[in-house]
């Protein structure tokens, strides 16, 4: 049976997690784990209460990989790394994250063996995570990792694009593989209840890419132009900017909830009237995938790949980096209750339809195969 060796920066709450752990339930091929520690303003991703194929998978624990930059710890991260592959010897070694994508194509170069090399694009980092001199390093540095990868993976056709346009390509082939989280639709999603307050979902990290201050915007946006709407946003999620947040909108009466990371974020969809993302940068965020499996439309703004999650005014809503257009958006589709339904109903149709396990798992699988051809 061939052995696939997963590597990954940190198994923390959100969606890549989910993701390799689906993978790792793939039962055509002997599976290996490798993943480093989450941060202080991280939450980890138990791998035994979330994972369906907890006893399938061996798992090895890189204890200096995180997602920080730290020279010594990269140093030691990719020498561990190199010594798993070659005490596994896999077929293929699959990178996630930017960092476990660096060290650990790196460490297949290293390791002297004939492993084939597989990367996902899960959205990118080339542009607003760090500053201009340091992106340029990245970016060259990923045009010659692509020379020695064997394939891409990518989560959204834009994100493909934009890779490519920074001239970073791999040595054999590259394709499109849409998340995939939806094993079965719940009867309790077809029958969303929904009283007088209009509650909004936003589910990011709390960091400048996100753009959580347009989020408190938006907020003050509502407050000033709709005084009467009762409403509510919750947040989900945590980084290193929600203290800041948290104080603003308190100084400032908003109602605005932070709630922190949650492992299972069912209840927070099923009482959702719609999901808010005000990202910068985006691949395909996998909370699009859950809000429409649970029949919660979206208002997002147009970026990365996110287009191929949301038909534009049939399951929600694209909208340009403005606070009082995406708050005029919001109060329309409250507005009205008809359209609000039909998004629902047709963001339900588009997750059972595009977005599951099933076909996720499939796809690579097909990958995998024709590498090892």
């Amino acid at each position: 049976m061939p052995k696939i060796l997963q590597v990954s920066t940190r198994h923390n709450v959100g969606g890549i997690s989910k993701l390799i752990i689906e993978l790792l339930g793939d039962s055509n091929f002997e599976q290996v784990y490798a993943t480093g520690r989450c941060e202080y303003n991280e939450k980890e991703y138990s791998l035994h209460l979330t994972s369906p194929a907890t006893n399938t998978y061996t798992f090895a624990q890189i204890r200096r990989m995180k997602r920080s930059i730290h020279f010594r710890d990269d140093v030691l991260a990719l020498l561990a790394l190199i010594k798993i592959i070659r005490q596994e010897r896999p077929d293929i070694i699959h990178t996630h994250m930017s960092k476990a994508g660096l060290l650990g194509r790196i460490a297949a170069f290293f390791s002297f063996s004939q492993v084939k090399t597989v990367h996902s694009y899960h959205g990118h980092v080339l542009e607003g995570y760090f500053n201009k001199f340091f992106a340029q390093v990245i970016i060259m540095l990923e045009r010659i990792l692509g020379k020695y990868t064997d394939a891409f993976v990518f989560d959204g056709h834009k994100t493909m694009l934009e890779i490519n346009d920074y001239g970073i390509k791999p040595k054999k082939t590259q394709q499109v593989i849409l998340p995939g989280l939806i094993k079965e639709q719940s009867n309790k999603n077809q029958f969303r209840v929904r009283d007088e307050k209009l509650q909004i979902l936003v589910v990011a990290r709390i960091e400048r890419v996100k753009r959580i201050d347009l989020i408190l915007d938006i907020a003050r946006s509502l407050a000033g132009n709709h005084p009467s709407l009762n409403y509510g946003i919750k947040v989900v999620g945590d980084g290193e900017l929600r203290e800041l947040f948290e104080i603003q909108s308190r100084n400032e009466l908003l109602p605005v909830e932070f709630v922190g990371w949650k492992d299972n974020l069912s209840n927070y969809y099923q009482e959702a009237d719609l999901l808010l993302s005000t990202s910068d940068s985006e691949g395909t965020p996998l909370s699009f995938m859950e809000a429409a499996s649970f029949g919660c439309p979206i208002i997002s703004t147009n970026v990365g790949s996110v287009a191929d999650l949301i038909e534009d005014k049939r399951t929600g809503i694209l909208c340009e980096k403005n606070a009082d257009v995406i708050a005029t958006e919001v109060i329309n589709l409250w507005r009205n209750q008809a359209l609000l339904e039909t998004f629902s109903k047709n963001a339900l149709v588009k997750a059972t339809d595009e977005f599951t396990v099933d076909k996720f798992i499939k796809k690579h699988s097909e990958l995998y195969r024709s590498l090892l051809a």
